[in-house]
């Protein structure tokens, strides 16, 4: 789960994906790309927050720290089970420079079960993990992807 932050205003919103959110001076804006998992950001002022997807699974609790750990490695998720965005490696969040939005025109393909191979089309510019790319891998947000061991 993503929500944005205004450095300004002190707002959070929730990303979705059937709609862009901003904050409520306007300064900050969001929202999930087509994949359900990568977001377009919008804003020079916007910051976002992460909380692992599994965090809200019934079985994350019962894993063992190492498995933990496994799983938010090779989703290239942030430390620990919430995490600022934006940070070295993070392929999630497609930036723009309009709070206001709309999201990036992009192209999801699924390599297997726990990828995808993001296109974007759009003609806009934009920066991933803080530079311009065409494609990018990215975690599935498969609900059958979500594998881990027991404590």
């Amino acid at each position: 789960m993503k929500v944005i932050y205004c450095q300004i205003c002190m707002d959070i919103q929730r990303l979705i994906h059937t709609e862009w959110r901003t904050c409520y001076c306007g300064a900050a804006g969001g929202q999930y790309n087509k994949d359900m998992n990568t977001a377009t950001i919008g804003g020079t002022f916007t910051r976002v927050f992460g909380i692992a997807n599994p965090f809200f699974n019934d079985l994350w609790p019962l894993l063992t720290e190492d498995a933990k750990s496994k799983y938010r490695s090779g989703n290239k998720y942030g430390p620990g089970d919430c995490w600022w965005g934006g940070f070295v490696g993070d392929n999630q969040l497609f930036r723009i420079d309009d709070p206001a939005g709309p999201r990036l025109k992009i192209r999801v393909k699924s390599i297997d079960q726990a990828t995808n191979k993001i296109t974007i089309m759009d003609k806009r510019p934009f920066s991933i993990d803080g530079r311009y790319q065409k494609e990018v891998l990215v975690p599935s947000n498969n609900a059958a992807s979500f594998k881990g061991k027991k404590k």
